[in-house]
């Protein structure tokens, strides 16, 4: 690069002191801020801004505990901190101890204009407010990274004539020109674009920082408009010249096309455009405006896009940061699209490594791969490379996501292949998994035919109509004794069968649905023991056996079939089985009341019968270790 300083230096200061006499600037009263730059005064609605902020809890106690210092610059210091709530790593900016009303309004600015642009290339600012000094502090993303400017000072030796390292920066530059972008679609202006004013993340993230002194171009009660802008504001090395006359007026996203060009400038010449021995002598550079000229091994294309971006007049720049961007797309072409799909192999090939050892993030790996890929072909849609590398990526992700039965996002994947052997393997996939779930419906079908809480009603309402129709065929017996006719076994054995045949017509019912296994296994039971019942009376009108014993022994025969179902059913069903034995030892005992005994004891029992299912139809409180071996003995 030519020499910064013409041989008119004494001229452009002349011209500089007679433009800021006109607007009321002295060029003596001007300095730089801590952090190199020029600021001016703060505004009042600022500072009244300023002491309306929340304070923040930061305490070891409080909601954000402070950390390690992650950085730390002329306007404020960075600290790690945990958000305790969330336990979430954060960064807190904070002023400086001797920071200044001016550094503390920038702070300030910048978290409320961050705050506003939710951009990956912007820091998310989650909280602004004051520490317990009153200073201004926000809170953002952590970012692990390091400033651009000491990534651009380590290859300084190798620019521009290295290629790789070339689109780099430039690729860097074009993030930049994005988030410049998003912001401008808002109608706020940088006004402060530099090396060091950008983030570089471990992972290609790009972040642009410090809005400090970013203006408004509309209406924003919280900003300053850019019209009203009567100060220097910016760092002198890359001041456009519009900031350097502060003429607000002037001032738009064109003239963050020009700090664009400044960095650019940089990038291929090695400095900011504006440098001299004194700020005097480097705004009087600022304010002049002169093209820039450049050594051969800058590229003729790329000098010209620098010159655009930094001609003096704002028409005759960029029409805006992403006119520029694509400038620097085109010039970069094929050769951007070609690093890209090699760093899209590079996490390939890690994906790989992470499958194979089963460490690592293959998801993220994948995405990392793909995004890369997809971003190639986007610079360059021939690039044959990028298409083939991105298609063999997804096949061998859809096989991994197989290997793993994650089906739906292995038909996603495999849809976008349209890969035979793939698609056979998903079909595969399918069928085992289609096996697998009749298993299991299976499985919960058998648990629900055997849970003692499924269609319990039925059985309550079976035992139910069971208990009234023992006190009809009571009732009726106690007719047959009143009116004088004989009454003995075959009174019994046909009010025997009248039950029997109670037991028989139920079972017919639920015969016409799907038979639960423990309402089949009760009715059965209850048919069996009446069964039992038939054969013991004809047995005992056979042998003649005393017709009071022989009463009694049916509820001993009851109260035995009750036991067994006791054991195989429902426990509760012990109840039931010692109701009928006591109704055994009172018929023993008071034969002259064997009817009302009988019918009470067997209407008492069936009416048990049916609380025992009516309390299992009821939803337990809670699932415990103890209620579920409850169930278990209950079943």
């Amino acid at each position: 690069m030519e020499a910064n300083v013409p041989s008119g230096m004494e001229q452009a200061r002349a011209t500089l002191r007679a433009h800021l006499a006109a607007i009321g600037l002295d060029v003596t009263q001007i300095s730089l801020t801590a952090q190199g730059r020029i600021a001016g005064p703060p505004p009042q609605a600022a500072v009244d801004a300023l002491a309306a902020l929340p304070e923040l809890a930061i305490a070891d106690d409080g909601e954000l505990v402070l950390g390690k210092t992650l950085g730390q610059g002329g306007m404020g210091v960075v600290r790690s901190a945990l958000q305790r709530s969330i336990g979430r790593q954060v960064a807190v900016k904070m002023v400086m101890r001797d920071g200044d009303d001016v550094t503390a309004i920038e702070l300030m600015r910048e978290a409320t204009v961050t705050g506003r642009l939710e951009h990956p290339s912007i820091v998310p600012v989650y909280a602004l407010g004051r520490d317990k000094a009153g200073r201004p502090a926000f809170v953002m993303k952590r970012i692990e990274g390091r400033p651009w400017s000491e990534a651009l000072d380590a290859d300084r030796p190798r620019l521009p004539g290295d290629r790789e390292r070339l689109a780099h920066h430039l690729g860097v530059l074009m993030q930049v020109a994005r988030a410049l972008a998003f912001a401008h679609a808002r109608a706020i202006v940088h006004r402060d674009v530099k090396p060091d004013n950008v983030m570089l993340g471990e992972f290609g993230e790009v972040y642009l920082v410090d809005w400090g002194l970013a203006v408004c171009t509309g209406d924003d009660p919280l900003l300053p408009r850019a019209a009203d802008v009567c100060t220097i504001a910016g760092t002198p090395g890359y001041l456009a010249p519009e900031m350097a006359a502060a003429e607000g007026a002037a001032i738009d996203a064109r003239t963050d096309v020009y700090l664009l060009g400044a960095v650019l400038h940089e990038i291929i010449a090695g400095a900011p455009p504006h440098l001299s021995a004194t700020l005097e002598d480097t705004l009087a550079l600022a304010l002049r405006g002169e093209p820039p000229r450049y050594f051969d091994a800058v590229p003729d294309e790329l000098a010209a896009i620098a010159a655009r971006a930094m001609s003096l007049h704002p028409d005759d720049r960029f029409a805006g940061v992403e006119a520029m961007r694509a400038a620097l797309a085109s010039f970069l072409d094929h050769a951007s699209s070609r690093e890209l799909c090699a760093a899209g192999e590079r996490r390939a090939g890690e994906l790989e490594r992470a499958i194979a050892g089963q460490t690592g993030e293959p998801h993220r790996l994948f995405t990392e791969a793909r995004f890369a890929f997809e971003q190639a072909l986007g610079v360059w849609p021939d690039n044959e490379r990028a298409r083939a590398l991105r298609r063999r990526l997804i096949e061998r992700m859809a096989r991994y996501e197989l290997g793993r039965e994650n089906r739906d996002a292995a038909a996603a994947l495999i849809a976008e292949t349209g890969n035979e052997e793939l698609e056979a393997g998903l079909a595969e996939l399918d069928r085992i998994l289609a096996g697998r779930r009749a298993e299991l419906e299976a499985l919960i079908e058998r648990d629900a035919d055997r849970d003692v809480a499924v269609r319990a009603d039925d059985r309550r309402r079976f035992a139910l109509l069971l208990a009234a129709l023992v006190v009809v065929v009571t009732a009726a017996m106690s007719a047959v004794q009143f009116l004088g006719a004989p009454f003995g076994y075959p009174v019994l054995i046909l009010g025997n069968a009248v039950m029997l045949s109670a037991v028989a017509l139920a079972w017919r019912a639920i015969a016409r649905r799907p038979v639960h296994d423990v309402t089949r296994r009760f009715i059965g039971s209850v048919g069996a023991v009446m069964t039992f019942l038939g054969l013991h009376l004809v047995i005992a009108l056979l042998v003649d056996m005393p017709f009071s014993h022989g009463f009694a022994l049916t509820l001993l025969l009851i109260a035995v079939g009750t036991s067994v179902g006791g054991a195989t059913l429902h426990r509760w069903f012990f109840l039931s089985s010692a109701l009928y034995l006591c109704g055994f030892v009172a018929m023993e005992a008071w034969p002259g009341v064997a009817i009302a005994t009988f019918a009470f004891f067997q209407m008492l029992g069936f009416l048990s019968m049916a609380l025992v299912w009516w309390r299992a139809s009821r939803p337990e409180p809670a699932i415990s270790p103890r209620s579920s071996s409850t169930r278990s003995a209950d079943r």
